[in-house]
């Protein structure tokens, strides 16, 4: 009896009640008809086009929902001369600063405000400024990029304020042995602008006035020495914006060859470990035959361990060095 009651009290517990309808959830799926195509955003292809000024657009529309834009500009380290030496790792900390039409705040909450990020970075050939944000909002964000990139006032009470980032990086630089070795190797192979550094002497911080930062930017950064390219973008729409723009058509002088020679440099450090590099002269960007080669050649060397602490056993260079000694390389 005691058991019988038990069990008609569950029963009327409504969680433990067994049910007997069928879910909505378990109704068999409609059939779809095998002639229903789904819907494809129609593949696009690269597009390129250069405006009346000479500066060349180019872009890619795949239909991100973040569109990534670069400025490129021919305004590297080897058009430096011995009167601005280090102006592009100034230039490269200066990205952001006013504007001949928006100050320095409007920037930077215009950008922040639409999720976008502006970055800017230098090679020995190019100055480049790197923007990323939501395809929505691009013309944006983008609008006040080309005016960082195109359009500096360099206002001189707003230039003095990118030292402090100048020593940042120097702190930073001479921390990665890597980045030391590359720079000491560029010093000695070439005799030229590729010689000079990407980084600027402790010495010459804050002697870049604002005056020298407009001159190189007039002489380099124009419409002809530039090119724009797009990610997730339409040609047309890229194209558009930077018509607006009064850029100027000069072509600026090209860079002397730099010749490379033999040498040698060593410099002294406190650190534990010693890295050293062997380079010979390679081959141009225009020969692609010769480069394909050279980077075969390169993987067969190494280029890199695939795993932790692997390249003893991957590479015809690790090998060589495993043999050589026992202690870590």
């Amino acid at each position: 009896m005691c058991g019988g009651a038990m069990a008609a009290k569950i029963a009327r517990i409504p969680g433990l009640k067994l049910q007997a309808v069928r879910a909505f959830s378990a109704q068999a799926a409609p059939k779809v008809s095998s002639q229903a195509k789904a819907d494809f955003l129609p593949k696009q292809d690269v597009e390129t086009t250069t405006l009346p000024n000479g500066l060349v657009v180019t872009a890619f529309e795949n239909y991100s929902p973040v569109t990534r834009l670069a400025i490129v500009v021919k305004a590297g380290a080897r058009y430096e001369d011995g009167s601005n030496l280090g102006i592009t790792h100034t230039l490269r900390n200066a990205a952001g600063l006013a504007t001949k039409s928006h100050s320095k705040f409007a920037i930077t909450k215009n950008i922040e405000y639409v999720g976008g990020n502006l970055t800017a970075c230098t090679t020995r050939d190019h100055l480049i400024y790197l923007l990323e944000c939501n395809r929505d909002d691009i013309h944006v964000a983008f609008k006040f990029a080309s005016e960082v990139a195109f359009l500096p006032a360099f206002k001189h009470w707003e230039v003095g304020d990118v030292a402090p980032h100048l020593y940042k990086d120097l702190a930073v630089f001479r921390q990665n042995s890597e980045a030391v070795l590359m720079e000491a190797l560029h010093a000695a192979a070439f005799r030229g602008g590729l010689a000079n550094s990407l980084y600027i002497n402790d010495f010459l911080v804050g002697r870049l006035c604002h005056n020298k930062l407009s001159q190189f930017v007039k002489k380099h950064v124009t419409a002809p020495r530039a090119v724009v390219a797009a990610v997730g973008a339409d040609c047309q729409r890229v194209s558009d914006a930077l018509k607006t723009l009064e850029l100027s058509t000069d072509p600026g002088a090209e860079f002397l060859p730099s010749k490379f020679g033999p040498g040698e440099t060593r410099l002294e450090s406190a650190g534990e470990f010693t890295h050293a590099a062997v380079v010979v002269e390679g081959a141009g960007v225009k020969n692609a035959k010769e480069c394909l080669a050279l980077g075969v050649f390169a993987h067969l060397l190494g280029t890199g361990p695939r795993l932790p602490y692997s390249e003893s056993q991957a590479t015809k260079l690790g090998e060589a060095a495993a043999k050589a000694t026992q202690k870590p390389f």
